[in-house]
Order: C-alpha cells, then sequence, then structure tokens
C-alpha cells in the first residue's frame, strides 16, 4: 500500500469511529437499527442502547412516533420525546418503565414520554439521582406511577402531565409515592409537583418524608376502592404522614379523605385549595404537629367538611 491510500485508510477510520463514538446528543427512532450511529440521520433503535452511546450530561432525542424499549438511566442524562412526537413505552408482566439509579450528583431529565402499564407495574422508579426532571410525561394504568424511594438524597421536580393508577389494581402506594429508601438509613426525598393531574389509586400523593410542595395540581379519585387493602377500601387525595407539605392552589376531589394529615407530619400549610365531594374534606389525625390554613381554601360539598384542628396564618 502506498503512502496516499494509507493516509486515505486512516481517515476512513477515524470518521466511522468518530460517527459511533460516544456523543452529547443521540437520536432514536421506531425505524433505526442499534448498529447505526444513533445520528438524526442514521438513528438508533432503542433508548437502551442509545444510553450507552450518549455522554454523561447528554441528550437522548426521540424523534419519531412509535413504542420503544422500557429502559434504566445510570447517569445524568435527558431523556426527551421531540415536540409531536408520540414515544409509548409498554409496560408488561409486573415490569417497571423507567428506573433511575443515578449517582448521587447527577441531574436526570426525562420529558415528554407516555408510559402504559396494565395495572400491576410500576411507571417511573427513582432509586437514585441527584435531582430528577418529569417534565410532561403521562403514565397511566399502574400500580404505582411514580415511586420515589431514593438511596441518596434528591430532589424531584414533577410539571405538568398526567399519572394514574388502575383503580382495580390491589395498591398499597401512592399515585405518587415519596418516601424514604428500605432502611434505616433513611434518606428523604424532597419535591416539587406543579400543574400536574393525577387519577385514581388508592393514594393520589403520598408523602413520608422530606419536604413536598403540591401546587396547581388536579387530583381526582373514588370515594371508596375495595382493592386498597391498608386502608380498608378507603382513599386519600394527599396522604401525608411524614415530613412537610405544602399544598396551594389545587382542586382535590372524590376521595374518602380529600388531605389526610398523619400524626408524624412535621407541619403541613394548606392555602387556595378547593376541597370537594369528599367523604371528609381534611381530616387531622392526632396527635400531629402543626398544620395551618391560610383561610381562603374552599372546602365545600364534602360528606364532613374538616376533622381534627388548622391554626389559621395569615400573609405577610
Amino acid at each position: 500500500m502506498n503512502n496516499k491510500a494509507l493516509v486515505l485508510a486512516l481517515l476512513v477510520f477515524a470518521c466511522l469511529a468518530r460517527g459511533f463514538a460516544a456523543s452529547d446528543i443521540v437520536y432514536v427512532a421506531y425505524n433505526g437499527a442499534d448498529t447505526h450511529p444513533c445520528t438524526r440521520v442514521s438513528p438508533c433503535k432503542t433508548i437502551t442502547h442509545a444510553l450507552t452511546v450518549v455522554n454523561a450530561g447528554g441528550q437522548v432525542i426521540i424523534a419519531g412516533s412509535g413504542t420503544y424499549d422500557i429502559f434504566t438511566i445510570s447517569k445524568a442524562v435527558t431523556v426527551a420525546a421531540e415536540p409531536g412526537v408520540l414515544a409509548f413505552l409498554d409496560v408488561t408482566n409486573g415490569g417497571t418503565g423507567i428506573t433511575v439509579n443515578a449517582g448521587a450528583g447527577d441531574r436526570v431529565v426525562i420529558r415528554g414520554l407516555y408510559l402504559i402499564g396494565h395495572g400491576g407495574e410500576v411507571g417511573i422508579a427513582v432509586n437514585s439521582a441527584g435531582e430528577v426532571s418529569l417534565e410532561d410525561c403521562v403514565a397511566k394504568n399502574f400500580a404505582g406511577a411514580l415511586d420515589v424511594s431514593p438511596t441518596v438524597a434528591s430532589f424531584i421536580s414533577v410539571r405538568g402531565g398526567v399519572y394514574a393508577n388502575d383503580p382495580k389494581a390491589p395498591s398499597n402506594v401512592g399515585t405518587m409515592n415519596f418516601c424514604c429508601a428500605v432502611g434505616p438509613p433513611y434518606f428523604p426525598s424532597n419535591a416539587a409537583i406543579d400543574g400536574v393531574t393525577l387519577e385514581d389509586g388508592c393514594y393520589g400523593i403520598w408523602v413520608s418524608a422530606g419536604f413536598v410542595t403540591i401546587t396547581n395540581s388536579l387530583l381526582t379519585g373514588q370515594t371508596s376502592n375495595p382493592n386498597c387493602p391498608l386502608e380498608s377500601g378507603n382513599t386519600e387525595g394527599i396522604f401525608a404522614i411524614e415530613g412537610t407539605v405544602v399544598a396551594e392552589n389545587n382542586v382535590i376531589s372524590g376521595y374518602t379523605v380529600g388531605v389526610l394529615i398523619g400524626n408524624g407530619i412535621t407541619s403541613a400549610y394548606l392555602s387556595s385549595n378547593t376541597i370537594t365531594v369528599n367523604t371528609t374534606g381534611v381530616l387531622v389525625t392526632p396527635p400531629t404537629a402543626s398544620v395551618f390554613t391560610r383561610g381562603n381554601n374552599t372546602i365545600v360539598a364534602n360528606g364532613q367538611n374538616v376533622s381534627g384542628t388548622m391554626t389559621p396564618f395569615s400573609g405577610q
């Protein structure tokens, strides 16, 4: 081989190697192939493979509507459907749609994915990460649409989207479950939930650790559900039994108890909520710490509007 041919061969090899090397942005499409370099013009097929190709802190972009694989995230990354793309994950056989096992300093973003369960599955499970942002996702027909039980201190942001449990599936967790990790030791998860819709399930949002704010959201349930064994058929919109909860400008309707403040709660603050058509609107179970109301909540048309004591507070 002469020198010119050798140089040309080396250049071709370098270009090919670069095309298959890790990248900051990789693309997935239903008609792609995992033997492709995961570029826009030559996308890979599975999210799982794309996650092995993308650099830490990079983006996996879903560029074509279709049904994709369930996957596990183990590093800082964004997984997002492009605007107008319908990216479905069909979760079967009691599995989990998206599992987050990232590091304590990692930020994970999941945007615009549509998860479908069959009654016994978990939609999204956050086991570890420094921060997880869920944006405009849909998770329906699960035993638990979102389960946060971290092994490191985490912050979870949920903005927009719909989360729904299968009302026929026996479940002792919330549609959104914010808990401590299996322990001790426990690692409280702090969370901010804004503009979401929660449907059905034994519990809408279960708060049992950390600091959780719930704003501008719609929680709708069933006033009784025989598939809720822990509560003997009772359902709760917000089930807060540990930590601190702030609930502002939400609509909570159709549960046995709209808001239940349990005896392990550190403090709870209620402001500008509409709590209606529940068997009990707000239930404060003694002994408890401090439950405050700004006095501007609309708590009407429940079988019993308030059971227990709330302390008024005013703005400053």
